[in-house]
C-alpha cells in the first residue's frame, strides 16, 4: 500500500477517535452548569469554528504552512483544549477549552480531503474507504469511552489526547505529499462560480451535518441521561446504534443509496420515531439518524469531486455547518 495513502487510513482514524464526544454534555452537566451555561459551553466551539474558517486561508498563507503541518497545528490545538477541559468547575477556562478545540477542528477541516484530491489518483475510493473508517474509529472509541467514563469521567479526555499526540507521530510519518502534483493542485486560478447543483450538495452536506450533529452531541446525550434515565449500558447501546449505522452506511450502502434526499428521508423518520420516547424508539431511530449522517459526507464528496473548486466549496460548507451548529445549539 502507498505510504501516503496508509497515512490518509491512520489519520482519519487515529484523528476521529473522540472517546469523550458522546458524554461532553454531560460532562458540563454534572458540574452543575445552568442551561444557560451549557448552551454557551457548546456554540462557543461553533462560533470559534466559525470565525476562524472565515480567515483560515489567509492565516495560512501567511504562515506558508504545508498542509500536513496544518494538520500537526491543530492536533497541538486540541491537546491544549483537552488538557483545559479537565479543570472541572472553572467555566472560564473550560470556554478556553472549547474555543481551541473549535479552531483546531476548523483548521484541519478540509485539509486531510485536499491531500488526497492532490496526490492521490484513485481519490473517490480512499475518501469512501478513510470516510467509513472514521465512523470506525468513532463507534470503538465510544464503547471504550464509554467503559472508561464509568472508571473516572476525565479519563476518556485523556484517552483523546493521547490519540492526538499519536495522529501527530503519524502525519510526521506518513503524510509526505506528492509535491509535484502538489504544485499543481496550489496553482491559482480564477474560481469559478458555484452551479446550481453544487450549491444543493453545499447546503445539504453543512445543514445536515449540523442538525445531525447538533442531535448527537447537544441534545440526544442530556434527553436520554437526564429525561429518559437510561442506565449505563442502554445509554451506550443508543449511542453505539448511530456509530454503527455511520459505519455501515458509510461503507456499504452509499453506493446503493444514491438517492439524492435519502439522507433527509432518514432524517424525517428519526424526529418521528424518536418522539415516542421510550428506549425502544429511540435506539430504532436512531439508526436512521446513523443512516443519514453515514450518507452525507460520501455522498456530497461523490457529487463535488470532479469539480477544480472541491476545496473551495468543501470549506464554505463547513462554514455554513458552523452558522447552522450554532443556530441549532442556541
Amino acid at each position: 500500500m502507498n505510504k501516503l495513502i496508509l497515512g490518509i487510513y491512520l489519520y482519519r482514524i487515529f484523528s476521529r477517535a473522540y472517546f469523550y464526544l458522546p458524554f461532553l454534555l454531560i460532562y458540563f452537566l454534572v458540574q452543575g452548569y445552568s442551561i444557560i451555561q451549557l448552551e454557551i459551553l457548546m456554540a462557543s466551539y461553533g462560533i470559534a469554528a466559525f470565525l476562524f474558517s472565515l480567515y483560515k486561508e489567509k492565516c495560512f498563507k501567511i504562515c506558508n504552512l504545508k498542509d500536513s503541518n496544518k494538520l500537526v497545528v491543530s492536533e497541538i490545538f486540541k491537546i491544549i483544549g483537552l488538557l483545559l477541559l479537565l479543570y472541572q468547575n472553572q467555566y472560564l477556562i473550560l470556554v478556553v477549552a472549547q474555543i481551541l478545540l473549535g479552531l483546531s477542528y476548523s483548521m484541519m477541516t478540509g485539509v486531510d480531503t485536499a491531500i488526497i484530491k492532490r496526490n492521490i489518483t484513485n481519490e473517490k475510493y480512499v475518501q469512501n474507504k478513510s470516510n467509513s473508517y472514521m465512523f470506525l474509529s468513532l463507534l470503538i472509541s465510544g464503547i471504550i469511552g464509554s467503559y472508561l467514563y464509568g472508571i473516572n469521567i476525565k479519563w476518556p479526555i485523556i484517552m483523546t489526547g493521547i490519540f492526538s499526540i499519536l495522529t501527530i507521530i503519524i502525519i510526521r510519518c506518513t503524510l509526505v505529499e506528492n509535491r509535484e502534483l502538489n504544485l499543481i493542485g496550489e496553482t491559482k486560478g480564477k474560481i469559478k462560480k458555484f452551479l446550481p447543483e453544487e450549491k444543493f450538495w453545499i447546503l445539504h452536506y453543512s445543514f445536515l451535518r449540523a442538525l445531525i450533529l447538533g442531535f448527537f452531541i447537544g441534545f440526544i446525550p442530556i434527553n436520554i441521561y437526564n429525561d429518559l434515565k437510561l442506565n449505563n449500558l442502554q445509554f451506550i447501546s443508543v449511542l453505539t446504534c448511530y456509530t454503527v449505522m455511520g459505519y455501515l452506511s458509510s461503507r456499504y450502502l452509499t453506493k446503493y443509496l444514491n438517492y439524492k434526499f435519502v439522507s433527509e428521508i432518514c432524517l424525517v423518520i428519526f424526529l418521528i420515531i424518536y418522539t415516542y420516547q421510550s428506549f425502544i424508539a429511540v435506539t430504532i431511530s436512531m439508526i436512521f439518524l446513523g443512516i443519514s449522517s453515514g450518507l452525507t459526507r460520501p455522498q456530497t464528496i461523490n457529487k463535488l469531486s470532479s469539480s477544480s473548486n472541491l476545496r473551495v466549496m468543501l470549506n464554505y460548507a463547513e462554514t455554513l455547518y458552523f452558522i447552522f451548529n450554532i443556530a441549532f445549539l442556541l
